[in-house]
């Protein structure tokens, strides 16, 4: 098994996994200069429609709460990434 693919099974929140496949499929496209970070720009849309929110959470502290700031935690947590 590749450590990408452990990283990933070690995340509870279906959320989490939807936003390191969105990342995942980003980074895949760019590639780090220097420091060995990449900038990509996603929006609430997008974050709301991989995540299947576009009719939950409507509030944004809600969603920022209950699925971004989870999901963030957690792909810390498991993947040593900084988002």
């Amino acid at each position: 098994m590749t450590q990408n693919l452990n990283d990933f099974l070690q995340m509870n929140s279906p959320y989490s996994m939807a936003i390191w496949h969105l990342m995942q499929r980003e980074m895949s496209s760019k590639k780090p200069f220097g420091s060995h970070s990449i900038t990509f720009n996603l929006t609430l849309a997008e974050l709301r429609q991989v995540t299947g929110t576009e009719n939950k959470l409507k509030q944004l502290v809600n969603f920022k709460e209950r699925v971004l700031d989870k999901a963030i935690r957690e792909i810390r947590d498991n993947c040593g990434l900084i988002i």
